[in-house]
């Protein structure tokens, strides 16, 4: 992704998750590449046309969207996903912005 791609992803997700709260994290290693899953309960959601006011946000080094599919999550979460849940679970999310010009995502929440 580009960082005008970032730039137009963030405007559509800032409607759907300000305001939402953090459910879970969960994360898989395929190769070299990290995945994470952030659960979120974003009310705004059906008024917007999803199906479910749980959406899961995907995140990878080349990829991030929202779905509402769930996938199977591994037994055992690594360790980085663990102090991730620790931190974010419950967490109401303030807004989410692009730092700059780079294709870097920052989420803002209460903590």
């Amino acid at each position: 992704m580009t960082s005008i791609d970032i730039h137009y992803m963030i405007k559509e997700l800032n409607d759907v998750i300000e305001g939402a709260f953090f459910r879970k994290v969960y994360q898989w290693k395929q190769m070299d590449t990290f995945q994470f899953i952030f659960e979120i309960y974003a009310p705004k959601a059906g008024h917007l046309g999803m199906k479910s006011s749980t959406l899961r946000l995907y995140v990878d080094k080349s990829h991030t969207f929202l779905t509402d599919i769930k996938q199977d999550a591994p037994m055992t979460p690594p360790g980085f996903c663990q102090l991730l849940r620790k931190k974010l679970i419950g967490q109401k999310i303030r807004g989410i912005k692009q730092t700059g010009i780079n294709r870097i995502i920052e989420i803002k929440t209460d903590r």
